[in-house]
């Protein structure tokens, strides 16, 4: 089955939640309101999300790497930080298997 997933911290938070909102609603109207999640990858965007009620799991159960002790929780600037990055991509490919 198809389902819609975008990955989003709190710095895209509210690029995310206009996707959810925009999304949703079409997808409710044709039966399949549950085939879209947000993939939160760091727990102030979790919270975002989850107070916009928008379907919501968080990356942490994937080892994400805002909850990855090699990058101390933190998402800031991750593209710079050595095997950020490359974790965010691992992250992006668990969530997809997921």
């Amino acid at each position: 089955e198809l389902a819609f997933v975008t990955l989003a911290n709190q710095a895209y938070g509210e690029m995310a939640v206009n996707w959810a909102l925009l999304l949703l609603p079409m997808l409710e109207r044709l039966g399949h309101g549950d085939r879209a999640v947000i993939a939160g990858m760091d727990q102030s965007g979790v919270d975002l999300f989850l107070k916009h009620r928008l379907p919501t799991v968080t990356t942490a159960s994937f080892g994400g790497i805002a909850w990855n002790s090699d990058h101390k929780g933190s998402m800031d600037g991750f593209r710079w930080k050595n095997g950020a990055f490359r974790a965010y991509g691992v992250t992006k490919a668990e969530v997809v298997l997921w």
